[in-house]
């Protein structure tokens, strides 16, 4: 409206459409300005000025080259990048589209061409001076979509050639002081910024708004006269008003409530699908096995590293049944303290971290040419970010956290065949099942190699997911 109302009072023929930050809709807003003009009998042009990040050409299923960058650079002529309603029918819109929208006959595009690498020189190239006036001289309005203000320097130049500049503002993309920075940048070249365009803005409107009429009118008849003068039709009136309001109150607070009740039902089915319930369950006691030789035998387990609700004897026989096997729940991740070379200087870090209560597991590895190894441990937990909350809690420096499913499940009968080469630990999932495991690893083979040496000893085990 207020470019029609300034059209009637000056001559106006180009329009450049632009805003501070990207994302903000000037591109939606320059594509309506444009199709609303050719639709009012105009010889509308929308210029893909936007030479930085193009959107307009893939809006119309066109083709991006030639375009604007190609003509001013002298490889194609201007009239040769205009596409009408037929490239659009022939590009990926339908042909049902085009005729849903009446008008596109009016409308021309050109789009934005080969990207350049600097299109600032375009712009203030002669040429570009050139294209615009014989444009102007073939159309009838023109509009420009041009880069954000905030990030180019090219909306200040075309600001400067075109008639009026339309600021489209996306209600809280930005502070105020940007967008005032960005007036003030867009006035360097004094241009003729006839108003700020607000997108996404919320309709806030009472629901009843229909119900305000006028409560008196212009005239009225006498019949009309003594109607007023009867109690009963005003009684009447206020009656069914009050009861039809009643009712659409009633019925809003039905749907809230259904509304609220489906959201709790979603809530409830998605936590029950993670499993996220168990997560309220007291974790097992994690107890080790008393190691012979080597380490300390005492050894006391850190309640902000393994919370435990169950107490139970570590001799207890592990409960095998199938069902109990996969109800237990896994814990496949670690924190890994080292790998040290040195058996004393292993030793010595892990009597320091179990004074510290910090429960500790290791198991010698061969690793062929650079030899045996030691590998220490802590912890077992579900995910990552368990161990990482234990890391942080407890202080522990230098570790890393490592996927390890894979566990030597051994019985006690085979746990006292162990010597000192080997630390085990015992899990207790519930009261009646238990297991006892030696080591943690990432691979399944690894536990294999592990479980070969075990049997040379003459110790039986079986590889399991911890």
């Amino acid at each position: 409206v207020s470019i029609e109302l300034q059209k009637n009072e000056r001559e106006i023929k180009s329009a450049l459409v632009t805003s501070a930050s990207p994302e903000e809709g000037k591109s939606f807003i320059a594509t309506n300005l444009a199709i609303t003009m050719a639709q009012g009998g105009m010889k509308t042009l929308l210029i893909e000025a936007d030479l930085r990040k193009p959107i307009i050409w893939k809006i119309f299923g066109l083709d991006m080259s030639p375009g604007l960058a190609d003509s001013i650079m002298g490889d194609y002529s201007w009239k040769d990048t205009v596409r009408t309603v037929t490239d659009l029918i022939v590009g990926k819109m339908s042909l049902e589209d085009v005729m849903l929208t009446s008008g596109l006959d009016n409308l021309h595009i050109i789009t934005s061409g080969t990207i350049p690498p600097n299109p600032v020189d375009l712009f203030n190239s002669k040429r570009f001076k050139s294209f615009l006036e014989e444009i102007k001289k073939e159309f009838d309005f023109i509009v420009f979509d041009s880069p954000p203000i905030l990030s180019s320097s090219e909306p200040t130049i075309l600001s400067g050639k075109a008639d009026i500049t339309l600021l489209v503002y996306k209600v809280g993309s930005i502070s105020r002081g940007l967008l005032k920075r960005a007036k003030m940048q867009l006035s360097q070249s004094n241009p003729e910024l006839i108003g700020v365009i607000l997108n996404g803005v919320k309709a806030e409107v009472s629901p009843d708004f229909q119900d305000f009429k006028y409560y008196k009118h212009y005239y009225e008849s006498k019949k009309e006269k003594e109607k007023k003068g009867h109690w009963f039709p005003l009684i009447k009136k206020d009656l069914l008003k009050g009861l039809r309001f009643q009712k659409d109150k009633t019925k809003l607070k039905t749907k809230f409530i259904l509304i609220l009740l489906s959201f709790f039902l979603i809530f409830v089915s998605t936590v029950y699908q993670n499993g996220l319930f168990k997560r309220f369950r007291p974790i097992p006691e994690y107890k080790q096995k008393t190691e012979k030789g080597g380490f300390d035998k005492k050894e006391d387990i850190a309640t902000t590293l393994l919370p435990t609700n169950n107490k139970s004897n570590s001799s207890q026989k592990p409960i095998t049944k199938e069902k109990e096997l996969n109800l237990r729940p896994y814990y496949p991740y670690s924190i890994k303290i080292g790998s040290f070379k040195d058996f004393n200087k292993a030793k010595k870090i892990i009597n320091n971290l179990k004074k510290r209560g910090i429960h500790i597991y290791w198991i010698k590895v061969n690793l062929g040419k650079k030899g045996e190894w030691i590998r220490v441990f802590a912890g077992y937990f579900k995910d990552k970010k368990e161990a990482e909350q234990c890391i942080t809690k407890l202080n522990i420096k230098d570790a890393q956290i490592l996927k390890t499913p894979y566990s030597i499940s051994i019985s006690n009968k085979e746990f006292k065949k162990l010597d000192k080469d080997f630390s085990t630990y015992t899990l207790n999932y519930s009261p009646t099942v238990s297991y006892n495991y030696i080591g943690a690893f990432s691979k399944k083979e690894e536990a294999e190699k592990i479980l070969r040496s075990l049997r040379e000893r003459g110790v039986e085990g079986k590889v399991v997911l911890r």
